[in-house]
């Protein structure tokens, strides 16, 4: 799993006497916003988000959820210290399959160090699914988590804002598989092949009986482009790869 660890220091870098100096108002300048507008603006970024967001106090419990994350409360509550102990059906580990302990746990890293948690990568199993292929039972998570901190420099919060990236590690893994499926037919068959990229004429691939047949190292032929290895003219290759674009792409 990704794991960035960070300090937040947003503090300005004011040269020396900067903050006895008056500074007048510039017609450019925003004029300062309210605590009602600053509230109204944080409330619709909340409300509209599409990760989920929560806040909690500093013993793990829910004090806020906005609408994106109520419908994985039960994913939330399986990543929080007291989860485990739950009635949960979900398993959280590492996307290496490790078990999480409570101090891997965000909130627990985050209350141990006082410091940001981004980007850290989960998965969530469900131990009951309800049939064995269903993707639902697998939820891969992407989780940020920072301290709120008051005004004697304590953690009185933590925030959380999760973001479900399964689609996205689905895919992943699908063209992966992909790519070995071809990968094997291409090095197991025995005949001439070469992969050509349609769009400027280089070798993407070639088999090991092509490289024999052109007289290089797999690894050169591999480097080279069309012209180099065509007795057919410039104009011929691109009439050609022009009609095998219109079939669909292959030959």
């Amino acid at each position: 799993a990704r794991v960035f660890v960070m300090n937040l220091d947003i503090s300005p870098r004011l040269p020396p006497g900067a903050l006895s100096q008056p500074r007048l108002n510039s017609k450019n300048d925003p004029e300062p916003m309210s605590d009602n507008i600053a509230g109204s603006l944080l409330n619709g970024v909340l409300q509209t988000s599409v990760a989920a967001i929560v806040v909690l106090d500093c013993n793990g419990r829910i004090l806020f959820a906005n609408p994106a994350a109520e419908p994985m409360m039960e994913l939330i509550h399986r990543l929080l210290p007291q989860g485990k102990d739950s009635s949960s059906e979900w398993m959280a580990t590492d996307l290496e399959g490790r078990p999480l302990t409570d101090e891997y746990l965000p909130f627990c890293q985050v209350m141990a160090t006082g410091e940001t948690v981004l980007d850290m990568e989960l998965v969530l199993t469900n131990t009951f699914p309800r049939t064995r292929t269903s993707p639902s039972d697998e939820r891969y998570l992407s989780i940020n988590s920072a301290p709120i901190i008051d005004e004697i420099g304590q953690i009185n919060r933590v925030i959380y804002s999760i973001t479900d990236i399964s689609d996205r590690i689905h895919a992943e893994r699908a063209r992966q598989d992909t790519l070995h499926l071809y990968r094997q037919m291409f090095e197991s068959h025995h005949g001439i092949k070469v992969l050509i990229d349609l769009a400027d004429g280089s070798i993407v691939d070639a088999s090991a009986p092509a490289a024999t047949f052109y007289g290089y190292a797999l690894s050169t032929l591999r480097q080279m482009h069309l012209l180099e290895i065509s007795t057919a003219s410039g104009e011929e290759i691109i009439q050609r790869t022009a009609q095998i674009k219109a079939q669909g792409g292959t030959h």
